[in-house]
């Protein structure tokens, strides 16, 4: 009960850094980014990970110091910024964490990918035990086939867990891609705009949750359909539906 109750609690602090890390983003690139939701800032977060964790890579390997510093950063920035905003975050809070409680079955319950042992796990454990990783690719074609979430991945070797959540980094991405159409959804639906994006919308949610349910054995390709299938609905957003300028510069 102990350990479910650490990789629970790990998971929850992962969640909230990611967020965090999408408003450091927002900060840095453009600050309107900061009105969107905890889904889209998610992404961003997932995004600005990968590009420390990648940076990082050639300088230090990704063990108990580092990674603890980047999720205190991550934690401290979603707390900072949450508080700016207490009423709506609040809100915004109790939505993604009911999603959070919804899928976390899928971690447990399906067994890895089965590329997971060959190359996922021995890339990313790489990361965190080696920096300065140049020639790899000549010790095994799993280290010529490198993804972004193997990086976000080894970030997430901590005290007491290791390399146990190593096969996490879809569930985030699911978490998000969840909560930003079931909001637009919502949203949609209670003004009665029932159109071509809300179908698209509607179709995708469906198609990803009934197709892309075992999320232990996403890998890597599924991460990348999830974020593509989101890119689509934001572009017809842009293109067809969003009159305002501001909010299209900000989607876009």
């Amino acid at each position: 009960m102990l350990t479910h109750t650490i990789f629970i609690f790990y998971l929850l602090i992962f969640l909230l850094s990611t967020i965090g890390y999408g408003y450091l983003f927002a900060n840095i690139i453009f600050k309107d980014l900061k009105t969107l939701n905890f889904g889209y800032l998610g992404v961003l977060g997932f995004f600005a990970i990968v590009l420390i964790s990648i940076t990082s890579s050639f300088l230090f390997p990704h063990n108990f110091t580092h990674n603890i510093i980047l999720h205190a950063v991550g934690l401290v920035s979603f707390i900072i910024n949450f508080f700016n905003e207490t009423k709506k975050n609040f809100d915004q809070f109790k939505k993604i964490l009911l999603i959070f409680i919804i899928l976390i079955p899928g971690i447990y319950v399906f067994k890895n990918h089965d590329d997971f042992p060959y190359y996922h796990l021995t890339y990313a454990l790489n990361l965190s035990e080696n920096s300065f990783m140049i020639g790899t690719g000549n010790l095994g074609h799993g280290f010529r086939t490198l993804s972004s979430v193997f990086y976000y991945h080894s970030t997430l070797y901590l005290p007491f867990i290791k390399f146990y959540l190593f096969h996490s980094g879809p569930f985030f991405i699911l978490i998000f891609f969840n909560y930003i159409i079931l909001t637009k959804l919502i949203k949609k639906f209670k003004k009665k705009q029932i159109d071509f994006v809300y179908f698209f919308s509607l179709l995708n949610f469906t198609f990803v949750n009934v197709a892309f349910y075992r999320i232990a054995e996403h890998g890597t390709d599924r991460t990348g359909q999830i974020l593509l299938f989101l890119t689509l609905i934001v572009l017809f957003e842009i293109l067809f539906t969003i009159k305002s300028n501001k909010d299209k510069n900000i989607l876009f």
